[in-house]
């Protein structure tokens, strides 16, 4: 990437909230309370038949961590906005 590039990254759901929505059994978006399944969905993707292999998710991030790991990887400004579940 040139110097003052953007980089955007879009829909990386954040572990922290996935974590607390099972934990405090927060409504579902499948089913009526946010289960296993549900945190399977946010964290490895929909296991659908469309759902290619490739398009399964292979990392679990919160956002402290996918900032920390930008900014490790040498990205001078992180801007990390949350827009999740619920």
């Amino acid at each position: 990437m040139r110097p003052g590039g953007k980089l955007v990254i879009r829909y990386v759901p954040d572990f922290d909230y996935v974590a607390r929505a099972y934990v405090e059994k927060q409504p579902g978006e499948t089913n009526p309370t946010f289960d296993l399944y549900e945190v399977y969905r946010y964290t490895h993707g929909d296991p659908v038949p469309w759902n290619a292999p490739e398009q399964i998710h292979r990392d679990v991030f919160t956002r402290s961590s996918l900032e920390a790991d930008l900014r490790d990887t040498g990205f001078e400004a992180v801007s990390v906005s949350n827009v999740s579940y619920r």
